[in-house]
């Protein structure tokens, strides 16, 4: 269940933002959105939980417009907060602190969902498991703890609103420590009908609580049929870091940092690297970088460390 905003910090610098880019009307990136994730589309690597020797667990068998909890195996942060948990609809989202069932997906841009709840809409669509020749969810957390990932899986998903009985399967990867999230989409297309097919009729996204009017949303597709077999998309979480430490001539430390876009980032310092203590709060730009002058870093012990929260 959610918590207080993620306290974790960073030491280490890293590369600057992505930007947003389109080619032959196709998105190869999207982003940052007014959190600081981006979008793009990544290596292919489904992971079949239905496979011999993958311990997995089946869930929303025989379900419409249903969802159930299920723990995530690690503390996982998505826009800002951290949960331990969430829930699986059968209709391809996944959602935090509730569970959502509504079947019917909207543009995360202009709209929020019906609880309007943090969401992860891998696949929104109608689907369900009732009918002949459908499956079940599955999900299981893989890798060694540090490196850990939960795989939510939707097999041979039907739709509900279509004709005929061909069928969807598809998964979501949540990432420990990076928190980043993939889509990949094993068998995306509907041969028996295109009006629900390769994700027409549904929503590929991202979104915060309140997230279309807060702009913390990052839609990847909504009802448009670009959703191919063997497509992989990677919605990585922004990375709060202080990624350059210069020293002036007049004795201040300046910082360039990136941090949450649009808000108040707090900077704290230390002379051991244990006790840690407030420096100042900055607000940051629309794509999270801001500086910062620290001017009594000469006349203090030449060795300070420092660090910016995410909050």
């Amino acid at each position: 269940m959610g918590s207080s905003r993620d306290t974790a910090w960073r030491l280490f610098p890293v590369i600057g933002p992505a930007i947003f880019a389109i080619f032959c009307g196709e998105a190869l990136a999207i982003g940052p959105d007014n959190y600081g994730y981006t979008a793009t589309a990544t290596t292919f690597a489904f992971e079949d939980l239905t496979e011999p020797g993958i311990t997995a667990t089946g869930i929303l068998d025989f379900g419409n417009d249903v969802a159930v909890a299920i723990p995530i195996g690690f503390p996982f942060t998505f826009y800002g907060k951290t949960y331990t948990s969430l829930y699986v609809s059968s209709n391809g989202l996944i959602t935090f602190g509730n569970a959502d069932v509504d079947p019917v997906p909207v543009d995360l841009t202009t709209s929020g969902p019906q609880n309007n709840l943090p969401s992860i809409a891998v696949l929104w669509h109608d689907w369900t498991f009732q009918y002949l020749g459908s499956d079940e969810a599955y999900y299981s957390t893989l890798g060694p703890a540090g490196n850990r990932r939960l795989i939510v899986q939707w097999n041979f998903a039907i739709s509900f609103t279509g004709r005929g009985s061909d069928t969807v399967t598809f998964e979501a990867k949540l990432f420990e420590g990076s928190n980043n999230i993939e889509f990949h989409y094993y068998d995306a297309t509907v041969e028996t009908d295109p009006k629900v097919s390769n994700g027409k009729n549904a929503t590929v996204g991202i979104r915060d609580t309140g997230g279309q009017t807060s702009t913390r949303n990052l839609q990847w597709s909504f009802n448009q049929a670009v959703i191919s077999d063997g497509l992989a998309i990677q919605f990585a979480a922004p990375v709060f870091e202080i990624w350059s430490i210069q020293h002036l001539g007049n004795g201040h430390t300046l910082l360039q940092c990136v941090g949450e876009p649009n808000v108040a980032n707090t900077i704290q310092v230390s002379t051991d690297l244990i006790n840690f203590n407030f420096l100042a709060s900055v607000v940051a730009d629309s794509l999270g970088n801001f500086p910062y002058e620290d001017m009594n870093a000469g006349s203090l012990p030449p060795r300070r460390f420092y660090r910016l929260s995410l909050q």
